[in-house]
């Protein structure tokens, strides 16, 4: 059994013990002002979940896809089929506006970079960001056109978690990698443009000016892959781009030369929470069309696989140049968002109950999953307030144990959560109301 230092107080005498108030007992002097609630009364049939719009589905007529609970049966395929033949139209109206609107200019191919963009009906509202990496079939970028950055861990790492520790010469783990890398892989400078290791790379960009600036300089970053999550972390918002998300890979691989080389032709969808609109870079318009017919192709079948609710969630997808936000249209969708119901995972809270030592007779500790420990009645299984200054210590006893909340604190403690939590579900379902009426 865990006793934690809430625990650990001096107990109360069991005359004193009687007297400890219950939650339940508490009477509030001034009622709040009542909340008009619209509840809906749910049956419990065997084979329906709740939805977080508070409707009934029968999971077992309908499938979740990624999150979501499609209500109308939907050919994918069919969908396919017409985003390919209007993608080839569209692919020759924005070649013949390049070429009318051409102009000299060194970086030319970097602005007419493409992509296509899924505009959804419904995002995803739960769960953390993701991304689906995509391993595109004829890609634009090449070690001799592409510059390409390495992110790899110090080999040196516990002394340099100590900043006294770090060397004048900061990029000297870095040439000890290329040296490395050169040696049992064979990877030169023609693959890799630039490696830092980690405390060089937060050593010199430091602010988020100068993390947008290193993205910007670079057209593909990889990181090793235990360190993916906190240097994208420290990346900040700035990462999360169409074409400048990073990529993870493993240095310990033997066929490091052969991953590394795959990198320049990956490319990331990237799928945040609470956003509505997800694009993928395909190539550039001066590629074959067919070539970026396939590329279209590549992306859509990962896209089934990874957007909520699959693609009967697009309601427009569409090609655009990534130097502009104009955008030509190849696929709509008419149908009702409401065809889309979000499948709720419900929270399943373990509490275990025990005795504890240190409490009086016929109190016990209740402890649930999120670590919240409350003292309860062992009769009625009740919370009650304890321990307060009513109950028993000596001046011999830790000061610091010394029980100093009152029963009137702890009650207008309780009062105020109570109100609080009323206020938060009443601006919660204003705001529901609002987007209904809109």
């Amino acid at each position: 059994m865990v006793v934690t230092r809430r625990s650990q107080k001096k107990v109360a005498s069991p005359a004193k013990k009687l007297a400890t108030p219950t939650k339940v007992d508490i009477v509030e002097k001034k009622k709040p002002k009542k909340v008009e609630k619209v509840k809906k009364v749910l049956k419990k049939r065997k084979g329906l979940i709740l939805t977080r719009e508070k409707q009934e589905v029968d999971h077992k007529k309908y499938k979740a896809v990624n999150g979501y609970y499609v209500l109308r049966k939907y050919d994918s395929e069919k969908a396919k089929k017409e985003i390919l033949s209007q993608a080839g139209v569209a692919l020759e109206a924005m070649a013949k506006h390049t070429k009318k609107n051409s102009k000299t200019d060194l970086f030319g191919e970097s602005k007419d970079s493409i992509a296509i963009k899924f505009h959804l009906k419904k995002p995803r509202v739960t769960g953390v960001r993701r991304f689906k990496i995509i391993q595109l079939p004829h890609s634009d970028r090449e070690p001799g056109n592409s510059t390409l950055c390495l992110i790899l861990g110090d080999q040196n790492a516990k002394q340099l978690r100590d900043k006294k520790n770090w060397d004048t010469d900061v990029d000297k783990n870095a040439r000890k990698w290329k040296d490395t890398l050169r040696e049992k892989h064979g990877i030169t400078s023609d693959e890799v443009d630039k490696i830092y290791t980690y405390t060089q790379f937060l050593r010199e960009y430091s602010t988020k000016e100068s993390v947008k600036a290193f993205l910007k300089s670079y057209d593909r970053v990889v990181i090793q892959n235990n360190l993916f999550k906190v240097l994208v972390r420290h990346f900040g918002a700035s990462c999360w781009n169409v074409s400048k998300f990073p990529l993870p890979i493993n240095p310990r691989s033997e066929r490091l030369k052969e991953k590394l080389l795959k990198t320049y032709s990956q490319e990331a969808l990237v799928l945040p929470v609470h956003v509505q609109v997800h694009s993928v870079r395909i190539g550039n318009i001066h590629q074959p069309q067919k070539h970026l017919v396939a590329n279209i192709k590549e992306v859509l079948e990962a896209a089934t696989k990874c957007l909520p609710g699959g693609f009967l969630n697009v309601r427009t997808a569409s090609l655009c140049f990534l130097s502009n936000a104009q955008e030509l249209p190849i696929y709509v969708d008419f149908g009702s968002a409401n065809e889309l119901i979000e499948k709720v995972v419900k929270k399943v809270d373990e509490v275990i109950e025990d005795e504890c030592t240190t409490l009086p007779e016929g109190l016990k500790v209740k402890m649930h999953m999120d670590g919240k420990v409350d003292v309860v009645d062992e009769e009625s299984g009740e919370a009650v307030f304890y321990p307060t200054v009513e109950d028993e210590w000596e001046k011999h006893d830790d000061p610091d144990l010394k029980p100093r909340a009152t029963r009137e604190s702890l009650i207008r403690r309780e009062v105020f959560k109570r109100k609080s939590a009323e206020k938060k579900k009443a601006a919660k379902k204003a705001k529901l109301e609002a987007k209904k009426e809109e």
